[in-house]
């Protein structure tokens, strides 16, 4: 029995110098197993077998501080994930939401860029009447030249266009024409600051090499005067050449002393 002690005894201080827990585990197992093999081959008595097992739990008792470390070791790092993880879950919903509120401001703009567009005309429409000297329609192609002034009088346009060439234009049957300064026939637009300030403006219509043709032609450029592409630029009726309205007792004037309505096709 003397020889079982000592030699159970380098088990425990084998055990003692463990210096992880899968050695500790190892050891432990292997001097439990020693145990048994004592046991099988009445080396010891069921006493002194119970005696040595004492002993042996008694060290696993003992070194529950060399566990420890190991188990908080893997607490802080279970801890330490689940904080990565929430943190990149926060950040992940910060970015979304500021995605969601700047694809939402890019898809409904602010009430004054609205109504700045309201303004920011940059085309006018013109329909006219080309005739020769004996009022004979005319209906082949011409190169026409438009200027548009700030007054009746002006010398100098504040815009130029042009419909020439392959983009000359071609009236109908009754030399009546219709274009849209500003974007027909390729033109650049007209500036939006000169249509935004002014409620008309004068448009001087010129045929190829010919001088302007007289007079030129009042153009309105708010909605609020009327609608140019509708009107083409008439008075609210007085004489003839004007527009019908409904005075006060809504009746439909023809302000004319011997009115008639002709069909334009006949």
């Amino acid at each position: 029995m003397k020889l079982v002690n000592s030699l159970f005894q380098k088990h425990l201080d084998l055990i003692s110098k463990s210096t992880s827990i899968e050695i500790f585990e190892k050891r432990f197992i292997d001097a439990d197993k020693w145990l048994l093999w004592l046991k099988k081959n009445s080396k010891v008595t069921s006493k002194e077998l119970n005696l040595l097992r004492l002993k042996l739990d008694n060290l696993s008792y003992s070194h529950d501080h060399f566990l420890a470390p190991s188990r908080i070791t893997v607490d802080r790092r279970s801890i330490l994930f689940i904080f990565f993880i929430v943190i990149v879950l926060f950040v992940f919903i910060l970015f979304a939401l500021f995605t969601i509120i700047t694809t939402n401001r890019s898809f409904y703009p602010n009430q004054s860029t609205l109504n700045s567009g309201v303004q920011k005309i940059s085309s006018l429409f013109f329909e006219g009447t080309f005739t020769n000297a004996d009022g004979s329609p005319v209906t082949t192609s011409s190169d026409l030249y438009f200027s548009l002034y700030l007054d009746e009088s002006d010398t100098e346009p504040f815009y130029t266009g042009s419909c020439v060439g392959e983009s000359a234009l071609t009236p109908d049957f009754d030399g009546t024409f219709a274009v849209l300064l500003g974007e027909d026939c390729n033109m650049k637009p007209i500036p939006t600051e000169e249509l935004s300030n002014n409620s008309s403006v004068w448009l001087g219509v010129r045929v190829s090499n010919d001088p302007e043709l007289k007079p030129r032609k009042r153009l309105f450029t708010s909605v609020g005067d009327t609608d140019a592409r509708s009107l083409s630029g008439l008075e609210r009726g007085t004489t003839n050449s004007s527009v019908l309205f409904l005075d006060d007792n809504g009746e439909l004037v023809l302000d004319s002393k011997s009115p008639s309505i002709n069909s334009t096709d006949g």
